[in-house]
């Protein structure tokens, strides 16, 4: 009788806490599996030597295609790869419920070691808004890569005006890119 009245108390908490901890809402950016070609996905801004490729080793958070890079440039001069949104985020950036938790982020396979990237934000009218990032990659791992939105908007962003965005890493390696998205934090 016990176990039968804990296993019901186990089982009501779940649900209980499963409500009040919903998945973050996000805004993709570029999750790399839409049907695109180079010039409407992504470029080689410096050194990075872009490819799209199947996920080598995709986890819950990636998709079935992401962006390889392989930057060129001796440390600390690594690679720059730009990044052009899919169309779902130009039109939804407007109505997204921006918050002063808002995270821009994406996942990373690192086959180097741990290294943080530098996010550069380009809007419509060329300007730039840069942050860097406030996790590290893991070696071998897929790991998420994150920047404090509200960064990018103390600097004079305008959100609904994001143009592109480009993404430094500084030393040579294999770097995987995938499922770039604007959310809340899940906490």
């Amino acid at each position: 009788m016990f176990s039968f009245f804990a296993f019901v108390f186990l089982s009501l908490s779940t649900i209980v806490a499963a409500a009040e901890y919903n998945e973050p809402c996000c805004l993709v950016f570029q999750n790399f599996d839409n049907a695109g070609t180079k010039s409407t996905l992504y470029y080689d801004y410096y050194k990075s030597n872009p490819s799209l490729q199947k996920n080598i080793n995709p986890v819950k958070e990636t998709g079935k295609i992401c962006l390889q890079i392989k930057p060129q440039g001796a440390n600390p001069d690594g690679g720059t790869v730009g990044i052009y949104p899919c169309k779902e985020f130009n039109s939804g950036i407007g109505k997204y419920p921006l918050t002063g938790k808002s995270l821009l982020s994406m996942m990373v396979l690192d086959l180097k070691g741990e290294h943080n990237f530098e996010c550069k934000i380009i809007d419509a009218e060329g300007k730039n808004y840069t942050v860097w990032s406030g996790s590290k990659s893991k070696k071998v791992k897929w790991a998420k890569i994150y920047w404090e939105f509200r960064e990018f908007i103390k600097q004079g962003l305008q959100p609904e005006k994001i143009s592109r965005i480009e993404i430094y890493v500084y030393e040579k390696g294999i770097y995987f890119i995938d499922n770039i998205v604007l959310a809340e934090p899940a906490y």
